[in-house]
């Protein structure tokens, strides 16, 4: 899992999907090593049992839309498969040629693979996801965390955007959903979000546009 300073440093997801062997992007180099649900984590602290507590089941939470008014929320996060612990490193690849200036931190982390249910009263989200939710070092960091990105034509549900809720999005060459949340032991929190993105012969962008947030007072 990679964190990302804005300006300097590249972000990797958990699992790399842009690297090849020519490319002098830096990348986060990842092994998995399996464990139980109530083994103890390499890095020390929590197990995976013990991290996933401050999210498991289901919870009703109020969604509140950026354009006003609110529905509720059925969030819910389930076991689905095992958990590992992954060894992350950066590198920066040799290519001979000119690389770019730009840095990436890759940190050491628990990874749980769940399903995640997202579910609003109204209907305008019924979605469903396998999610990896990551639980990061440095031991004793709090909270676990989910991303999930999504095309516009794989919401189940009835939202879709409009001018009401976003601005015109025909200037963008890809449009996509993101959904994230983050659960720690006094709450939880999160956004929807359009992400447009334009891209150019040299250079490419991506606004998001926040659709909805959603936040839990610990219990």
């Amino acid at each position: 899992m990679a964190t990302l300073l804005l300006g300097a440093l590249l972000a990797c997801g958990a699992k790399e999907t842009g690297h090849t062997a020519t490319s002098a992007m830096p990348y986060c180099e990842e092994t998995e090593d399996a464990l139980g649900w109530d083994d103890a984590s390499p890095g020390g602290g929590s197990t995976p049992a013990e991290a996933l507590a401050v999210a498991e089941g289901t919870r009703a939470v109020p969604l509140t839309w950026s354009a006003g008014g609110s529905t509720g929320l059925a969030l819910t996060v389930t076991r689905d498969g095992s958990p590992s612990w992954v060894t992350s490193v950066a590198v920066y690849p040799d290519t001979g040629g000119p690389s770019p200036s730009i840095g990436v931190i890759c940190e050491d982390h628990l990874a749980m693979p769940v399903q995640v249910g997202f579910v609003t009263d109204d209907g305008a989200f019924a979605e469903s996801w396998p999610v990896v939710m990551t639980w990061p070092d440095p031991v004793g960091a709090e909270g676990v965390d989910f991303y999930v990105s999504s095309p516009l034509e794989s919401l189940v549900g009835a939202w879709r955007p409009d001018d009401t809720s976003v601005p015109d999005l025909s200037t963008y060459d890809t449009v996509t959903m993101a959904f994230e949340g983050r659960w720690i032991s006094s709450g939880a929190f999160g956004t929807v979000a359009v992400l447009g993105e334009k891209t150019g012969p040299t250079t490419a962008s991506q606004t998001a546009i926040e659709v909805a947030r959603w936040e839990l007072d610990g219990e």
